[in-house]
């Protein structure tokens, strides 16, 4: 099943307990909360 996460639900993802769930959440997270404008 896919699930779709926003910056309301991205506390809700389950992130693997492994170093590349690690990297994917500390990237990721930011991302979808704050949008790509920070970054660019």
């Amino acid at each position: 099943m896919i699930r779709l996460y926003d910056r309301e639900t991205i506390d809700q993802v389950p992130w693997p307990a492994t170093p590349d769930g690690d990297y994917a959440r500390r990237v990721l997270d930011p991302l979808v909360r704050h949008g790509p404008q920070r970054y660019i």
